[in-house]
């Protein structure tokens, strides 16, 4: 049986696993950040976007392979990604509660998926900015032809531009999405993260705008989210202006919405 779940009920499970996660990296001398729209909820707001329904946090690379290891045999909390499950299409990782059960809508259905957190690594990047630039037009090529190899056909109005669209969409199905994945993962785990002088989750969404010095996340400091104490980046202000510009100004009232399609449920 299933009970659906609401916006809070959602939220209060991602709270608990955030906890959970926080308790294995402290016992494993882990380093974790939250990052993207929760560090930005929980320094704008101390806990979550009001419009967000979700909990991001990020790794240096070795740690975030580290984490995923141990939860891959988790009970009531799993990790999950394209390591330990077959079907699963992101190019990060998740941590999700077991008893409950998620259906994304207009995405490509993973098995054991649940209500969860993302899980993204931080990666390294070479010294040189022409390199860098050339690095992530390669990641985004990857990870945009990734997007479409999962969609079941290619969306355009124009005439013109949905022929070039088909055209490239056939040879992304072509590949497969799996090997789109793989071609991702190569470029994000090329430059270790100790030997560069700039980072970034750059197998995230944001491409360039993710990258920051690596002295963002030299340290870590404590910040409040929903009542609790997790972990910031000490250079977070330079994070989130990279990403959000003036992060601290709240954006057009209408612009104020989640952009998830997905329906949470209960196993019960």
């Amino acid at each position: 049986m299933y009970k659906k779940l609401n916006l809070e009920e959602v939220r209060a499970i991602e709270l608990e696993i955030l906890k959970y996660v926080k308790k294995i990296c402290d016992n494993n001398k882990l380093r974790y950040f939250l990052c993207g729209g929760t560090l930005l909820g929980a320094v704008r707001h101390k806990g979550f976007i009001p419009w967000d329904d979700d909990i991001d946090i990020a790794l240096p690379r070795n740690d975030y392979m580290k984490l995923i290891d141990i939860l891959k045999e988790g009970h009531r909390y799993r990790s999950l990604s394209f390591y330990n499950n077959e079907d699963y299409h992101y190019p990060f990782a998740k941590v999700v509660d077991t008893h409950t059960m998620l259906i994304e809508y207009e995405q490509y259905p993973i098995k054991g998926l649940g209500v969860c957190i993302d899980v993204f690594p931080i990666d390294g990047l070479p010294r040189n900015s022409q390199k860098i630039w050339y690095h992530m037009m390669k990641l985004k090529i990857c990870r945009r032809m990734l997007g479409l190899s999962l969609q079941k056909y290619p969306k355009s109005c124009n005439i013109v531009k949905y022929i070039i669209k088909y055209i490239v969409w056939r040879f992304s199905r072509i590949i497969g999405w799996k090997r789109w994945i793989r071609y991702v993962e190569r470029l994000g785990t090329k430059y270790d993260y100790n030997n560069g002088d700039k980072v970034g989750c750059i197998v995230a969404g944001y491409f360039e705008k993710e990258i920051v010095s690596k002295k963002v996340f030299e340290k870590a400091i404590d910040v409040e989210f929903e009542g609790e104490t997790f972990s910031a980046p000490v250079g977070y202000d330079e994070y989130l202006t990279s990403l959000y510009g003036n992060y601290m100004e709240l954006p057009p009232e209408k612009e104020r919405i989640s952009h998830h399609n997905s329906e949470a449920y209960l196993i019960i």
